[in-house]
């Protein structure tokens, strides 16, 4: 676990609570913690801070780290620029913001290209005019990131199969880019797929199979139907940039 510090309140306490579906909370808290039920019964009440001790002791003995419970707006507006972990932004040399959170984790603010951006974003790139009216997405992670990275709002069911590593329609999901000069090396495993910008749309697909002398990929998609199908893309005159998926969000 993350060497802690007190939350803001106890939002990600109840958000864990409701999350691991926890039927009666003062009592089960009590029995796994150890901690009386006045206790409790006070840090579950609205807008409690509970201690950093007490949270601590959650994580522990619900094996969760309330981290991974805050809610992060994909708004930049919503986010509290006088909150603590505000003052401690690191920006990258590619511009991407990183915030320190209260447990030690961090929160990266990256540019989110959204459903009804998808074909300006093929269209423009990271140009000028895009980025002026660019929209941003927050993802919480554990270290402050090198790369390039960027959020895309996915299109469709091509990638749902019902598996704890599939991706439904409309997820939000975090890419770090594979720069072009590594293409040449191939593409490894990646959990929750790839990212591929190409001249027609944005979709997230397995990459199953490659030939590198012809510069193509074969793409998959996760889910079985038939409609889903695999096919090659060629690297040279079809791919404009690929992602590989470190994070997911829905």
């Amino acid at each position: 676990m993350a060497e802690f510090q007190t939350y803001i309140d106890n939002k990600p306490l109840l958000e864990a609570i409701k999350k691991l579906k926890i039927k009666f909370p003062v009592a089960e808290i009590v029995r796994m913690t150890q901690y009386s039920k006045s206790v409790v019964s006070t840090y579950l009440k609205p807008n409690a801070r509970p201690s950093s001790e007490f949270l601590k002791k959650f994580e522990e003995s619900f094996n969760v780290r309330l981290s991974d419970y805050i809610s992060v707006s994909t708004n930049p507006d919503d986010v509290d620029v006088n909150s603590p972990f505000e003052q401690y932004a690191v920006t990258s040399k590619n511009g991407h913001e990183t915030f320190n959170m209260p447990d030690g984790s961090y929160m990266m603010k990256v540019p989110m290209i959204p459903i009804k951006a998808h074909a300006r974003y093929i269209s423009e790139g990271d140009s000028a005019e895009f980025v002026e009216g660019q929209e941003y997405a927050y993802f919480m992670v554990d270290r402050v990131g090198k790369g390039r990275y960027r959020a895309f709002q996915i299109k469709g069911d091509s990638f749902w199969n019902e598996g704890g590593y599939d991706t439904p329609d409309k997820a939000l999901v975090l890419g770090r880019e594979l720069d072009r000069s590594q293409w040449k090396d191939g593409f490894r495993d990646s959990l929750y797929g790839w990212v591929i910008v190409t001249n027609e749309n944005i979709v997230l697909k397995d990459i199953v199979s490659e030939d590198l002398e012809r510069g193509e990929i074969v793409c998959h998609s996760r889910n079985t139907s038939k409609e889903y199908s695999d096919f090659p893309l060629s690297l040279d005159h079809e791919v404009k940039s690929i992602w590989k998926v470190i994070k997911r969000q829905f």
